[in-house]
């Protein structure tokens, strides 16, 4: 287990988890559907509860991360299965759009061929995320999992203490500093224009001169 492997676990696995658990939790907690006093085992002990009430349709207050996380078995597992599952579609999705075949080659053994290798690759995408201890990159997948277990359970705490997270100042702040970047953005457009016109003159000055002295070399040699 090196550093970079350590960073990436708390970056691409951890961290997300804290995300994703303070915004459930925050949900449930507000909900009523767990006591906040609740202690870990008693919120785990729920959360199968509710599972089943989700299963039957029973929840219609119920949110679409939630669903989502349901139908992964909800828990640490389930967070960590949902959202192995959410980077590997969305990885997916922008590399069909950047490397986009054309329709040719995708329908080019039928429409219903298509849509089996789509769902063949969906059933592929659900098996990763089922395992998803197995998908990441990592040195030491130990260190990931307890990586990830942790992430959940701070998420968790961090609902629990109602911390709320400034995203409202955050994107005020965006908001306030976007003029200022599109200005700044424009002064280095303006920039690197002006210096590759600059260097565009230099290289047709040397064909300018050339053009300009063409004349005298057919005189002179007329003359000869």
């Amino acid at each position: 287990m090196n550093i970079l492997d350590l960073f990436q676990a708390i970056l691409l696995l951890g961290a997300p988890l804290v995300a994703l658990s303070w915004f459930l939790f925050t949900w449930l907690f507000s909900s009523g559907e767990i006591d906040r006093q609740a202690d870990h085992k008693a919120i785990s002990s729920r959360l199968k509860k509710m599972k089943k009430v989700v299963a039957d349709n029973e929840n219609q207050n119920a949110n679409y991360v939630y669903e989502k996380w349901s139908w992964f078995g909800t828990g640490f597992y389930g967070l960590a299965g949902l959202w192995t599952f959410a980077v590997i579609e969305i990885s997916q999705f922008f590399g069909f759009i950047f490397n986009f075949p054309g329709f040719e080659a995708l329908f080019g053994d039928g429409i219903i061929s298509f849509l089996v290798e789509l769902l063949i690759n969906q059933f592929g995408n659900v098996i990763q995320a089922f395992v998803w201890f197995m998908y990441w990159p990592a040195d030491s997948i130990i260190i990931w999992v307890l990586i990830a277990y942790l992430g959940y359970w701070v998420g968790v705490e961090l609902a629990r203490r109602n911390v709320d997270f400034p995203i409202g100042n955050w994107t005020k702040h965006l908001e306030e500093s976007t003029p200022a970047i599109k200005k700044n953005f424009s002064k280095v457009v303006e920039q690197v224009k002006e210096k590759a016109q600059t260097i565009s003159a230099e290289f047709t000055k040397p064909a300018k001169r050339d053009k300009e002295t063409a004349p005298e070399k057919d005189e002179n040699t007329n003359s000869g």
